[in-house]
């Protein structure tokens, strides 16, 4: 299982690379990424020998986990912009994979693709078929890292690999403290709008080096990202005892 799901993901690594060095158009590069995800998402489903509904978790879950999911999201995206911007600081610029994704993102057609199709099917993957494959192989805390290291590695650029290590283990995360994908997606989905949004707010390229932030704004930043993403937590563990626990076919113990 492990193996295939590696598999798996250097299958939409060398997807996204086609679809970024040969479709530079932005509707190019969505159609490679839906075809790559459609046929890898078949024959998960096929390799895991369940239905679509069960494998990907597309189910309700209580409202009242709405504002701990956003505190969470809070939390954790300030800690991974600080975590970033202090790779972007220490790491070289790679500037082709810069230049591939301001063209595959660029217009209506390439935020729609960022912002909603590309959490949308990634969620599919790495939180549904991937995640459910290794819960049912390993224990749930390596689950979630072994889930979340294929996630950043899919993310190609090595600064991004980090924060998206990062994200991963809060999305994973959520998946199993709710059950369902939704939040999920949600997150996802903002996060990417964000980005969209920073980016068109600011030049491109980046100024060279990055303005450096005081030590008291670091502090502060990675202060209030600790103090949501621990309200957010915390609320989790107080809901957790009424809830039951993920529904995942031969899970392993913690």
């Amino acid at each position: 299982m492990f193996l295939f799901l590696v598999l798996v993901t250097v299958l939409y690594v060398f997807c996204r690379i086609v679809g970024g060095v040969h479709g530079k158009s932005p509707a190019v590069y969505a159609g490679v990424q839906v075809l790559a995800y459609g046929i890898v998402l078949r024959r998960g489903l096929r390799r895991a020998g369940v239905p679509a509904r069960e494998a990907f978790a597309l189910r309700a879950f209580p409202s009242g986990l709405v504002i701990a999911a956003v505190l969470s999201f809070i939390g954790a995206g300030l800690l991974i912009l600080q975590a970033g911007y202090l790779l972007a600081r220490a790491l070289p610029d790679p500037d082709l994979i810069r230049s591939i994704e301001r063209d595959i993102q660029a217009g209506v057609v390439g935020v729609i693709a960022a912002v909603l199709i590309a959490p949308f099917l990634e969620e599919l993957l790495h939180r549904g078929l991937i995640l459910r494959g290794f819960l049912g192989a390993y224990s749930r805390r390596r689950a979630v890292v072994l889930s979340a290291l294929l996630f950043g590695l899919a993310h190609i650029d090595p600064r991004v690999a980090v924060s998206a290590f990062v994200g991963g283990l809060l999305l994973s995360w959520l998946r199993i403290a709710t059950g369902s994908l939704w939040p999920c997606i949600a997150g996802h989905m903002l996060w990417n709008g964000a980005i969209q949004a920073a980016r068109l707010l600011m030049p491109y390229p980046p100024p060279k080096p990055l303005p450096e932030l005081s030590v008291g704004e670091e502090i502060l930043l990675v202060a209030f990202g600790g103090v949501f993403l621990g309200m957010g937590v915390l609320l989790f563990r107080r809901s957790a005892a009424r809830r039951k626990p993920l529904p995942v076919a031969g899970a392993a113990p913690i």
